[in-house]
């Protein structure tokens, strides 16, 4: 029965906020992103403190909270493993998609968060952290949601040790996918995306048609949730009332700084396109990035994505065929 500590409270508020940001900015970063309420998320902490919000049959061991909510979804709270700790802000946070629990005879997925304290020397400052960030993360991952329910995800596990033809060509395709992104005349636009293409055609030689299909099925799923971020400031740009008054949290600022924060994403591209030892983690960079280079292309590239290949380096292809 005892309160849940304002760390605890404030990561919920952070969750009502990213509500509010969606229901603004859903079905413009995804025609038909409406259950986004609906997707169950398991909050659990460094200390054992497990939440479950929006669990349609919460297993026995949590309680249900009273008189906290977070939009209309009810909250309930396992403390049986809970201990005593400090709650210094910020906490690391990182999420995915689980099974945990069942409604009617079927699992439930949910998102499941785990947060913990960050462990460095360097003291925290309050400019290292916002929680516009972990917004974007509860974004990223209720679009996960969404595409369970909605897109028919492919599945794909890229594993590939890069040899030198990989890590050379995949670097090629990052700074390509970089340039297309900041050219501003459609004829340069299309010769970087040409140039991705080529080098992506030229590094699949040393790939089986399996992981082929497995590194653009998780560009798929990666990169199109890693778009919903960056479409999210594109949107918020225009215009935004934050619901999340400061003052709950002093490490959020309303989303008044986007230019800054869009500048991370062209500068986590560049990091990842030359990564040599990391195939995967490139997935989500260049998939967002093709996202974003088929959407100023072709506004309507969502519908018809859903009646092809649902891939997106595919989709480039059809409008960027090469010639011999």
């Amino acid at each position: 029965s005892a309160p849940l500590h304002p760390r605890v409270l404030r990561e919920l508020k952070r969750l009502e906020e990213c509500y509010h940001i969606l229901d603004i900015a859903a079905e413009r970063i995804w025609p038909g992103w409406t259950n986004y309420r609906d997707v169950p998320l398991l909050f659990e902490f460094e200390n054992g403190l497990r939440l479950l919000i929006g669990h349609p049959n919460p297993p026995k061991v949590f309680k249900r909270l009273e008189n906290v909510f977070v939009s209309r979804n009810a909250v309930w709270a396992d403390r049986e493993y809970g201990r005593p700790m400090e709650w210094p802000q910020p906490l690391e946070a990182g999420g995915g998609i689980i099974t945990y629990g069942s409604s009617q005879g079927k699992g439930v997925s949910v998102i499941h968060m785990r947060f913990k304290r960050k462990y460095h020397r360097i003291p925290l400052i309050r400019g290292r952290f916002k929680s516009e960030r972990r917004i974007l993360a509860l974004i990223h991952e209720l679009f996960h949601g969404f595409q369970i329910k909605g897109l028919k995800v492919p599945a794909g596990n890229l594993h590939f040790n890069p040899d030198v033809h990989f890590a050379v060509y995949s670097e090629i395709e990052g700074r390509a996918l970089l340039k297309a992104f900041r050219e501003m005349e459609i004829d340069l636009v299309k010769d970087a995306i040409k140039d991705f293409l080529l080098a992506r055609e030229i590094k699949r030689q040393s790939l089986s048609a399996l992981l082929r299909r497995h590194e653009s099925a998780d560009e798929f799923r990666e990169g199109t949730a890693v778009f919903a971020e960056m479409r999210t400031l594109e949107i918020l740009k225009q215009g935004f009332e934050p619901a999340l008054n400061p003052r709950e949290d002093p490490y959020y600022e309303g989303f008044s700084d986007i230019e800054a924060l869009s500048t991370e994403y062209l500068d986590r591209l560049k990091r990842s396109s030359h990564e040599v030892y990391d195939s995967r983690i490139k997935c989500y960079d260049y998939g967002c990035f093709q996202a974003l280079l088929l959407r100023s292309i072709d506004p309507d590239w969502q519908r018809s994505f859903l009646d092809g290949s649902r891939m997106l380096d595919k989709e480039l292809e059809k409008r960027f065929p090469l010639s011999e």
